[in-house]
């Protein structure tokens, strides 16, 4: 990891985030704490790859989380800067965790 403390007491270990519908190919998440788990794997893999500029995009997004409107605006717009830097800066998977993390964060600012 890079250094960040540990975040148990994030509001990201608490999301208020509804069940979507599977879609082709992504990723349900079946809670908020999964949600939450699967962003902060992708921040470590990011971390222990040395994505400076993926995580540039996405941590302020992450850490100014509060679980209202305005902190999942914020979190989308930081996972979608993160996609901005294209396919090719990212392992497939982590492409597709990225993915799947936009489309719930989307579906939650639906939901609010």
């Amino acid at each position: 990891m890079c250094g960040l403390v540990h975040l148990s007491s994030h509001p990201l270990g608490s999301l208020q985030l509804h069940l979507w519908e599977h879609a082709l190919g992504m990723t349900e998440f079946q809670s908020d704490e999964e949600f939450g788990a699967a962003l902060r794997d992708l921040i470590a893999r990011w971390c222990d790859q040395r994505r400076l500029a993926a995580l540039a995009r996405l941590l302020p997004g992450y850490v100014a989380f509060n679980g209202l409107t305005d902190g999942w605006g914020l979190l989308l717009d930081a996972l979608k800067s993160a996609r901005a830097l294209g396919r090719e800066a990212y392992e497939a998977t982590d492409w597709d965790a990225l993915n799947d993390l936009i489309l719930a964060a989307e579906k939650a600012l639906t939901r609010l």
